[in-house]
C-alpha cells in the first residue's frame, strides 16, 4: 500500500471512530469509556442484557453500572480527580471490571497491574505513575499494603471477586441503584495504563487514551471478528495485557456483548468455562491450544465456538494441523502490542496464510525496515515497525527506551519480519534473543523453535545458547513434551536430527543439547522469559573460531 493510501485509510479510520463516538449518544456522555461501554446500554433500555459470565454466575449490564457508579462515587468522595492514577492489582474478575469503569468515569487513569508481579516492580510503577488508590484482591493485600507509604497515596483497599453475597463491592462502598451516571468527559484523555511483559528488563508502563481502543474496534473487532452483541467472548490473556483488556472488556463491551472471565490460570478452566457459558469466540495463546489438544480438552467443550485468534507467540505447523483435526473452528493468527493497544495485523476468515501473522488492519501503516530505516524488500529480514492513531508516544519515565522505539509518529519494535509480495507479515523471533555462535554466526531461535514444533510430541520449547564444558558457546533446546511421550532420549536424537535434516550445511543451527522440562519460565504476562534459561549473557561467552 502507497503511503498516500494508507494515510487515506488512516484518516478514514479517525473519521469513522469521530462517527462512532457521535452515534452512542449525545455530548458529553459520548467521549468517556465508562459510558460509550457501559452506561449508554442502560440508558437505551439494555441494562438486563447479559455483560459477564464468571463461574457458574451472570451480571446484567445495569448491575455492573451501579457498582461502577457507587465506586465512583467513593473515589470521588477521597479526592480522586481528572488525571489521578488508581492501581488496581486483581484477577480476571467482575469487580476488576467494574473498578476499571468506575476509575475512567471520574476521568482517572486505571493502572491495571498483575497479581503476581514481584514487590519490587508494584512499588516502582505505583510511584512512576504517582497513584492516589490501590486496590487490591484479599489474597495479595498484605503484599500490595505497604503501598500505603508513598508520597500522596490516600488508600489502599482489598476487594472480592465477586460483589454478590454481600453489598458491598469494597469495604468502603455500599451498593446502590443509579440512573444518573456521571462520566469525566474527554475522548483524548488517558484512560489506562498497561505494562509490557518485562521479559528483557523492568516493565515499562504504557498509558493509552480513551478512545485509542475505537480503532481496534473499527480495524479488527469489527472485519476481523464479526463481534456483535449476540457474542460471548472468552480471552486466555488477562486484563493486565492489551490484549487480554480489549478482548474481554473494552471490544465486547463496546458492541453490547457478553464478556466470560477466568481468574486461575489458563488451562482446564478455559475450556470448562467455554462450554458452561457456550462461548462463540476464543482469543488464546497457542500454548494453551496445545495443551488442550495433548489432554484432549477440546472436542466437547468447543462446539459453540465459531472462530479462534491466536496471538503472543508463533503459532506451529503442527498445531494448526493438529487443530484442523479436531475442531470445526477456523484458527486465525494475529499479531498486535500493547504499545498500539491491540491486535493489528491478522490472518482474515478464508484468506490465512501458512507461517503468516497475516496483514495489517485498516488504520495502521506496517513497514519492515533494515538498521538504516530503509523498507526492506519483499522476503528479506528487518526490523517491524508501525504508525497509526492508536500508537502512544512515550514509555511513561523511561526516556532512553522512548528515544530508542519512538520516532517520528513510529513505534519501532524488536520483533524481526519479512512481508511477501501480497502483503502477508511472517515473524522471524526478536532483535534482542538472536544467539552468537562460532566466528560471528548469528542464529535466530524462533526458526529453530517452529522446526521443533513441527514434531507432534514437542508441546512447548525454547532454544538458547548455553556454555559447554570450557565456556564456549553451544545451541541448546529446552523441551516440554506431551504427557504420553515416552523414551525421552531417543526422542531427543530424533528432535536433533529434525533440525540437522532442515539445515544440513549450516552446523551452526544443529542441537548441540535438547534436555526435557515439565514447563518452561513465565513472565507474569504469561510469555516465555527466556532470561531464567540463560546462565548468563551470551556476549560473555567465548566463542568457537
Amino acid at each position: 500500500m502507497s503511503a498516500h493510501s494508507q494515510t487515506s485509510t488512516t484518516q478514514a479510520i479517525i473519521a469513522a471512530a469521530d462517527s462512532l463516538l457521535a452515534s452512542l449518544g449525545s455530548k458529553p456522555q459520548t467521549e468517556n469509556q465508562a459510558d460509550w461501554m457501559l452506561f449508554r446500554h442502560c440508558r437505551a433500555g439494555h441494562g438486563d442484557d447479559i455483560a459477564l459470565c464468571f463461574d457458574d454466575q451472570t451480571f446484567s449490564y445495569r448491575e455492573v453500572a451501579d457498582a461502577a457508579a457507587s465506586t465512583a462515587d467513593w473515589l470521588r468522595s477521597l479526592g480522586v480527580v481528572q488525571g489521578d492514577s488508581v492501581v488496581l492489582v486483581l484477577p480476571d474478575c467482575p469487580v476488576l471490571a467494574a473498578l476499571y469503569f468506575a476509575v475512567v468515569s471520574v476521568g482517572a487513569i486505571a493502572i491495571i497491574l498483575n497479581p503476581a508481579l514481584p514487590p519490587e516492580d508494584l512499588f516502582y510503577i505505583a510511584q512512576l505513575s504517582a497513584a492516589k488508590v490501590a486496590i487490591c484482591d484479599r489474597a495479595v493485600f498484605e503484599r500490595v499494603n505497604p503501598l500505603r507509604h508513598l508520597k500522596g497515596m490516600i488508600a489502599v483497599k482489598h476487594a472480592d471477586l465477586s460483589w454478590r453475597g454481600s453489598s458491598e463491592i469494597l469495604d468502603s462502598v455500599g451498593l446502590r441503584q443509579n440512573s444518573d451516571y456521571t462520566v469525566c468527559d474527554g475522548a483524548d484523555l488517558p484512560a489506562f495504563g498497561l505494562l509490557t511483559s518485562g521479559s528483557t528488563g523492568r516493565p515499562k508502563l504504557i498509558v493509552h487514551r480513551h478512545r485509542d481502543i475505537l480503532f481496534g474496534y473499527l480495524g479488527f473487532a469489527l472485519p476481523v471478528l464479526a463481534l456483535d452483541k449476540s457474542d460471548r467472548l472468552i480471552c486466555a490473556a488477562k486484563m493486565t495485557t492489551g490484549y487480554g483488556l480489549g478482548s474481554s472488556l473494552l471490544m465486547p463491551f463496546l458492541a453490547g456483548a457478553s464478556s466470560v472471565l477466568v481468574s486461575d490460570p489458563p488451562g482446564p478452566a478455559i475450556f470448562q468455562a467455554i462450554g458452561m457459558h457456550r462461548c462463540t469466540l476464543l482469543l488464546a495463546q497457542p500454548r494453551l491450544l496445545a495443551e488442550a489438544l495433548d489432554v484432549g480438552a477440546l472436542t466437547s467443550s468447543m462446539q459453540s465456538i465459531r472462530l479462534v485468534i491466536t496471538g503472543g507467540e508463533p503459532l506451529g505447523a503442527s498445531l494448526v494441523s493438529r487443530w484442523g483435526e479436531v475442531c470445526k473452528s477456523e484458527l486465525l493468527d494475529a499479531y498486535g502490542n500493547t504499545e498500539v493497544g491491540f491486535l493489528y495485523i491478522s490472518n482474515r476468515q478464508g484468506s490465512t496464510r501458512q507461517g503468516s501473522i497475516g496483514q495489517p488492519i485498516a488504520g495502521v501503516d506496517v513497514e519492515i525496515v533494515d538498521e538504516t530505516i530503509q523498507r526492506v524488500l519483499p522476503g528479506e529480514l528487518g526490523r517491524l515497525r508501525v504508525r497509526g492513531p492508536s500508537v502512544i508516544s512515550e514509555y511513561r519515565g523511561r526516556p532512553e527506551a522512548t528515544r530508542e522505539h519512538f520516532k517520528n509518529g513510529w513505534f519501532q519494535t524488536s520483533d524481526l519480519a519479512s512481508r511477501d509480495s501480497d502483503g502477508y507479515v511472517y515473524l522471524h523471533g526478536r532483535s534482542d534473543q538472536f544467539i552468537k555462535l562460532g566466528c560471528g554466526d548469528w542464529v535466530n531461535p524462533n526458526e529453530v523453535e517452529m522446526v521443533l514444533r513441527r514434531d507432534w510430541r514437542v508441546k512447548d520449547c525454547a532454544v538458547i545458547g548455553a556454555p559447554d564444558d570450557v565456556g564456549l558457546t553451544i545451541l541448546k533446546a529446552v523441551v516440554v513434551t506431551g504427557s504420553n511421550v515416552d523414551r525421552p532420549v531417543d526422542v531427543a536424537a530424533e528432535l536433533a536430527s529434525l533440525v540437522r535434516k532442515e539445515w544440513p550445511a549450516e552446523g551452526f543451527k544443529h542441537l548441540a543439547i535438547v534436555e526435557f522440562v515439565d514447563d518452561l519460565p513465565k513472565t507474569a504476562a504469561g510469555k516465555l522469559d527466556r532470561s531464567k534459561l540463560f546462565p548468563q549473557s551470551m556476549t560473555e561467552f567465548s566463542y568457537k573460531c
